[in-house]
Parts: C-alpha cells; structure tokens; sequence
C-alpha cells in the first residue's frame, strides 16, 4: 500500500499550525525539504502568521544569485553564525544540528536509516526532541 506522505505532511502540519507552531525551519536540500516547503506556503495562505525559515550551512551559489527569488519563497534565510569557516561537508550536519536543538518538534521521512536526514533525526531523538515520522 503506497502512503501519501503529501497529505499526512499537509494534515501534521496543519495541526501543528492549530497547537500554537508558527516557525518552520528548512534546510532546503533535498526532494522533501521542497515538498515540506510547499506545503507550508499553502498552509500559510490562510494562516499568515506562519514562518518558513531556510537555514543554509553556507552560502549556495543559487542563493547568492537568485536572492530576490528565494526571499520570494521564505520569510527569512539565514547561515548560523557558528558555521562560519567550517568545512561544507561539516557544515551541512552541524547545520541539521542547529535546526534541531532550536526546534520543540522534528518532522521526518526517511526512506534509509543512513545519510544525513537519518543521522539528524537520531540526533533529535538522543536530545530528547519529538520526532514525528510520517
């Protein structure tokens, strides 16, 4: 049975949304992130006080070049401070990092129990984090 992760995502995100959660933090890699983006700016339609938030580990060349675009799509971009001059392949896992220790829930779909997306999650569970996996 195929599950449709875009409408468990849409009604978790939706009853975040009703619970009090207003920011919405992204890294803004990968195929779920971008669904995981989308579905917050519909959701953000009827409730504009909703805030979809990039963190980056470093400056992307796409972000450096299309800056007016991605200010578009996200209420905010930002590089931690704390990942200035780390190596890149480091900075993306200390990045997943910052978003957890400043999040009360974290959203995963895994397809693997490897890879950055399954490190971070094992992160969040090991600091105690609510993890909510669709």
């Amino acid at each position: 049975m195929l599950i449709d992760v875009e409408k468990l995502l849409r009604e978790m995100l939706e009853r975040l949304a009703v619970q009090g959660v207003t920011a919405f933090y992204t890294g803004g890699m990968g195929e779920f992130d971008e669904l995981f983006s989308r579905t917050v700016r519909s959701i953000k339609r009827n409730d504009h006080q909703l805030r979809l938030v990039l963190v980056l580990p470093y400056l992307t060349q796409p972000v450096a070049t299309e800056r007016a675009w991605y200010e578009t799509q996200y209420d905010e971009i930002l590089i931690p401070a704390e990942l200035a001059g780390v190596h890149p392949k480091a900075a993306i896992t200390l990045r997943n990092r910052w978003m957890v220790d400043r999040s009360s829930i974290v959203i995963a779909a895994l397809r693997r129990d490897y890879g950055g997306a399954a490190e971070a999650i094992r992160y969040a569970e090991s600091t105690g984090k609510e993890v909510l996996r669709l």
